[in-house]
């Protein structure tokens, strides 16, 4: 059984994808970065197997906090915010997870910029 954090599962694109996740991964638990109770609520009636953490996009100790408790995880929010992706970083590197799978559709540049300026591409860095 797969655990399964989303981050942007309110919006366009994640809330087609946790509609996805749901329907194809029935045994899998998903866990969702929702910005407030509302939201949570929302979620919950749509999807009720579908755990929400509260939380925005800069809320690095809750993101950090779910990255020990996931497998996979999915970024689908914001296109360029930093912030959620560098939590996940930090999170991986404190829990020291072994091969996790990390998706990160939108704002994916943000991450690659210095490969790309050094044309170092799947070279590794000396920093997360």
């Amino acid at each position: 059984m797969s655990r399964i954090f989303i981050i942007g599962a309110t919006g366009y694109i994640g809330g087609d994808v946790l509609y996805a996740l749901t329907q194809a991964c029935r045994t899998s638990e998903i866990s969702a970065l929702v910005r407030n109770e509302n939201r949570a609520s929302l979620t919950t009636n749509k999807f009720p197997s579908v755990t929400p953490v509260i939380g925005a996009l800069d809320s690095t100790t809750q993101i950090t906090n779910e990255v020990p408790k996931a497998d996979v995880f999915l970024h689908l929010a914001s296109s360029h915010y930093l912030v959620s992706a560098t939590a996940i970083a930090r999170g991986l590197v404190e829990s020291k997870r072994q091969r996790p799978v990390w998706i990160q559709l939108a704002g994916a540049n943000l991450l690659s910029g210095p490969d790309i300026a050094a044309n170092a591409y799947g070279e590794p860095r000396s920093e997360v």
